[in-house]
């Protein structure tokens, strides 16, 4: 088998081409599977006329609104008598957000405490509609403590969550720290 296109965007479509060999006499008919057929719509059967070599079908992606890691997927054909055959796609998602990050105060004093700074996150593009997991982390551990998940809730874009910073107690003079917010997928 072979596909038109190794990678498409949800909402895509490619062409399964399948090419069989040997006795053509007879009608066949090829199995479709697919590793996440819940990302597509429904995925027909081919079938072959007799002395059909070649037969092919459209497979298209499901537009889900949903925020997801892009995916490899794999399209398999197989029939009794005849040998498998695979072909590999990554469907990539198009739902993702931009974010934008905006602290206020953006220097802070290594004793400021645990609430040294507001974080503003807003998220534009992609579907409001759905809650977002934002995980935000910073460049260096020392300074904030460990990472913060905070959720933008569904038909808002934006959420403000106060970060806090370590005090080391030690002399270290100033130092920068990159604080980072981005979109938290779960795997599957």
């Amino acid at each position: 088998i072979a596909l038109s296109q190794t990678e498409i965007t949800e909402g895509g479509s490619i062409i399964l081409t399948a090419t069989r060999g040997g006795e053509l006499t007879d009608e066949l008919t090829l199995n479709v599977a697919c590793s996440d057929a819940t990302r597509f719509d429904a995925i027909p059967a081919i079938t072959f006329a007799p002395q059909e070599s070649i037969n092919k079908i459209e497979i298209t992606s499901i537009d889900d609104d949903a925020v997801q890691l892009d995916k490899s997927i794999r399209f398999s054909v197989s029939a009794t008598d005849y040998q498998s055959a695979s072909a590999y796609l990554t469907l990539k998602d198009n739902d993702r957000p931009t974010l934008k990050l905006t602290l206020s105060p953006s220097v802070i004093s290594e004793n400021a405490g645990n609430a040294a700074t507001t974080a503003w996150i807003s998220r534009s593009g992609g579907n409001n509609a759905n809650p977002l997991k934002v995980r935000i982390r910073t460049s260096r551990s020392e300074v904030f403590a460990g990472s913060t998940l905070v959720e933008i809730p569904a038909g808002e874009s934006s959420v403000e969550v106060t970060l806090g910073v370590t005090d080391n107690t030690a002399v270290d003079g100033t130092r920068t720290c990159n604080v980072i917010a981005e979109a938290f997928i779960e795997a599957d």
